[in-house]
């Protein structure tokens, strides 16, 4: 007899880190064996190649999951996950609608439970569901920078320190600190990496307004 063709599953995964990449197609192929795939890694999504993607994979850096993800707003229905540095159990309440379907996994949580958590997903969004709920951006929940914040986030982006900014925007001391930390405290960062990391995720959404002045 022969033998039955496999249907097609469209992979991308956003992340440059070839091993990483590796590791979750290999993961897919043994959840989904049924399937065939075509998988594109990239180091950046854009709308166009999410479209008709059936499963999404985002490499997210903390606090990336509280901010709007445009590209994924009109894909089709499918399997959206995140993966993440540490689980903190987010409230759905608190995510952009654009990932409200997302699957949060732990770079290192057990594989087990990876794999729960993805089968579990797939089975309540499968990727031929044909209904999908209008996105109304207006009312989003996402997080964003205040213009104040902008600002100084983007001072801190380019490596000045709390002292020259200060100077630089005739406000004191206090008043910058306080401004980092509401910045931290909104995105869940814990250190300065975490910060620095986010930015440069900003930065490239082009979220981040620069003061070259």
């Amino acid at each position: 007899f022969r033998q039955q063709a496999k249907s097609m599953l469209n992979i991308v995964i956003k992340n440059n880190n070839q091993f990483f990449n590796l590791g979750f197609q290999f993961l897919l192929q043994a959840l989904f064996p049924e399937y065939s795939f075509c998988t594109q890694v990239t180091a950046s999504l854009n709308e166009e190649l999410v479209r008709d993607a059936d499963v999404v994979v985002l490499d997210l850096c903390r606090g990336e999951e509280f901010v709007c993800h445009p590209e994924l707003l009109n894909r089709k229905p499918g399997l959206l996950i995140g993966v993440v540095a540490r689980l903190n159990y987010r409230g759905r309440g608190a995510l952009p609608l654009c990932l409200k379907e997302i699957v949060f996994v732990g770079r290192d949580e057990k594989l087990s439970q990876v794999i729960a958590k993805i089968k579990l997903s797939w089975v309540l969004t499968p990727p031929s569901a044909k209904e999908k709920l209008a996105l109304r951006c207006d009312s989003c929940p996402q997080r964003t920078l205040s213009p104040q914040q902008r600002i100084i986030a983007a001072a801190i982006y380019q490596g000045l320190t709390v002292n020259t900014i200060a100077r630089k925007l005739s406000l004191c001391n206090k008043t910058v600190f306080a401004h980092k930390r509401l910045i931290m405290s909104k995105f869940d960062l814990r250190n300065d990496l975490d910060l620095v990391l986010l930015l440069r995720h900003l930065d490239n959404a082009r979220w981040v307004t620069k003061d070259n002045s």
